[in-house]
């Protein structure tokens, strides 16, 4: 994205000839500069807005990633984006999305979104809560800010995730591990490398726009283009140097999925910054627009390339929305006014996020009520066995009979050591039974799990002493984050009645 002034010139020569395609994307809601766009069979995101603030300081709306209600297509937050200081037109940033897939051989959970901020990830869960950072080492750079985000679905890069800026690409593993695959196009200059996309050959594709020139040739500067990545360098295979400026690129599987909004199936999701002027800050007529499934599903194994300017912005040729086969555009698939940002597939093989409502402690207690099911989850690292209703805690494990006694109405839940076990117990329990996640009760459960590594809770049948065993820390560490469990476990915040949606031992 880029902001300048637009000429009133003659219109640049169509790059490719032929009779525009008849895919029209229907608007699904209305945004305020929205960049990225995602979506999985059962859910739409999209971050907003670009800019925080507008000059007189107001905030439009809440910066942050945005869910859409497939029935009404009204958006809400799903989670909010920190921001930097506002000064003059505000705080000005690009986020992308990506989405982990189920069974995803890279190791990321299902569902969870990853939203770029110039060189920091911010990871937002299933159902979403609270964005945290993903720490990435050796850490990743993009001192332009813009930066780029998808996963390997080929297993060319072993399902990891594909980081883009304008000083190269990375692939990052669910670990937080990067390995840097190639170096930018000019490093540390304007030529921002939008989007990445894998082949289902397994060839890494970006796109590339060149913003180093100003006036007619802002974005579409003498290195913009699409590049693939050969021999650990980027190469450019097709050029839009003075054309129009590449800002996504996205291959269609063999198999596509699709999202089902208001009673329409659709394969894609486009943000439209603005539908009537290129170049605002602040516009007021954004949207979040869908393909049809059946015009994204006709173009199985070629890529869809898009552009950030329409033709009669005066700012690019030819459509905005492009087939391409690798390597060149064969046609064109779509023309949208007039300023675009973020494209993407409906990512497929990703499971409903959580949607169920946590029950307090007090529902626990009863060991008819704990979760069934089959084989196990982990939550944050806590491991609970549906066939056993057992507890692995800091690597230790708990019988059903022991961890009741943490409870309401057990022997060891007096004092505010044992009733914060209490509560660790029942969120864990809250999870594993499908309720919806917050991103402090996680880190509430990953730091208890963590301080409780190798102590064990019960010494016979008394609780050990946390205050004198082998790290004194145990007792503050754990009774510290009492309040974070309570506040989960009685569904502070999340809307929702408690214990409805879970799958519990009792069916009555």
């Amino acid at each position: 994205m880029h902001f300048h002034q637009f000429c009133t010139g003659a219109m640049l020569t169509t790059m490719v000839a032929g009779v525009l395609s008849a895919a029209t994307p229907n608007q699904i809601t209305t945004a305020m500069g929205p960049v990225g766009v995602a979506a999985t069979q059962s859910q739409l995101l999209f971050t907003q807005p670009f800019c925080t603030t507008d000059a007189a300081g107001t905030m439009p709306v809440q910066h942050g990633v945005y869910s859409v209600n497939t029935t009404t297509g009204a958006a809400t937050i799903y989670a909010a984006l920190p921001t930097a200081p506002a000064t003059g037109a505000g705080f000005c940033v690009e986020n992308y999305i990506a989405i982990a897939q189920a069974g995803n051989m890279g190791g990321f959970p299902a569902g969870t979104a990853y939203v770029t901020q110039g060189p920091t990830i911010f990871v937002v869960p299933p159902g979403g809560g609270s964005a945290t950072p993903l720490t990435v080492t050796p850490p990743v750079t993009a001192t332009q800010g813009h930066s780029g985000i998808q996963f390997d679905t080929s297993g060319a890069f072993q399902g990891r995730l594909i980081f883009t800026s304008s000083e190269g690409v990375w692939a990052i593993t669910s670990a937080g591990v990067s390995t840097k695959l190639a170096n930018g196009v000019a490093p540390g200059t304007a030529v921002f490398i939008e989007s990445p996309s894998v082949s289902p050959g397994g060839v890494l594709y970006v796109t590339v726009e060149d913003d180093t020139c100003a006036g007619a040739c802002a974005g579409r500067g003498p290195l913009s283009g699409i590049y693939k990545l050969v021999g650990g360098v980027l190469t450019r295979v097709t050029s839009f140097a003075g054309v129009k400026s590449p800002e996504s690129i996205n291959f269609v599987p063999p198999s596509a999925c699709s999202l089902t909004i208001a009673g329409v199936q659709y394969g894609g999701f486009l943000s439209v910054f603005s539908k009537t002027t290129a170049g605002l800050t602040q516009p007021l007529d954004s949207a979040i627009d869908g393909f049809l499934y059946s015009d994204i599903a006709a173009q199985a194994n070629k890529a869809i390339v898009t552009f950030e300017y329409s033709a009669n912005s005066g700012y690019g040729s030819g459509a905005d929305l492009s087939i391409f086969v690798p390597d060149a555009i064969t046609g064109d698939f779509a023309n949208v006014n007039t300023q675009l940002e973020g494209f993407n597939l409906v990512t497929c093989n990703v499971p409903p996020p959580p949607g169920g409502c946590p029950a307090t402690q007090g529902f626990w207690h009863k060991a008819a009520n704990w979760p069934t099911g089959t084989g196990t989850v982990n939550v944050d690292g806590i491991v609970y066995n549906y066939a056993t209703k057992s507890m692995t805690i800091g690597g230790i494990v708990y019988s059903q009979a022991q961890l009741l006694e943490l409870m309401p109405s057990g022997s060891l839940h007096s004092g505010n050591y044992g009733n914060s076990l209490s509560q660790l117990v029942a969120a864990v329990l809250n999870v594993a039974a499908g309720a919806q996640h917050t991103a402090a009760a996680d880190a509430a459960i990953a730091a208890d799990n963590t301080k409780l590594t190798g102590f064990a809770i019960f010494c016979g049948n008394n609780l050990c002493n946390a205050n004198s065993g082998p790290s004194p820390t145990v007792a503050s560490v754990i009774q510290g984050n009492l309040d974070a469990l309570d506040n989960y476990n009685s569904a502070v915040g999340l809307n929702c009645t408690e214990g409805t949606g879970l799958n519990t031992g009792d069916k009555k």
